[in-house]
């Protein structure tokens, strides 16, 4: 296990991380957190303002797939709910909330643990 953890910090795992993460290659991303649920924190934390616009665009257009994903992918989603409340908010409110995407909605809150919206 420990080997695992100095293996996921290395340069050529967090090339090989990113490659899969351009590509949008979830199930492979997947597969590894299988093996360690935190194989991709370090990726993450590297990586950290690139992938939080990208979820930010996600929920702006409400791509509940890719928001599910990212959670799939052990992702930190609580303290990205936590830096971005507030614009996270009026995005709920006004793209999800006000036309009634209800099914969005509740396919979210199944799928990501760390859904705190009260709705």
């Amino acid at each position: 296990r420990r080997c695992l953890e100095v293996h996921f910090r290395s340069p050529m795992f967090l090339e090989f991380a990113e490659a899969l993460m351009s590509k949008k290659e979830f199930k492979a991303l997947r597969r590894i957190v299988e093996v360690h649920s935190g194989a991709l924190q370090v990726f993450f934390a590297q990586s950290r303002g690139l992938l939080e616009a990208l979820l930010l665009d996600a929920f702006r257009i409400r791509d509940v797939a890719l928001i599910v994903d990212f959670a799939s992918l052990s992702f930190p989603m609580g303290p990205f709910f936590e830096r971005h409340q507030a614009e996270l908010d009026a995005v709920l409110f006004n793209v999800w909330l006000q036309p009634k995407c209800w099914t969005d909605l509740g396919a979210f809150r199944a799928e990501v643990a760390e859904w705190r919206f009260p709705a």
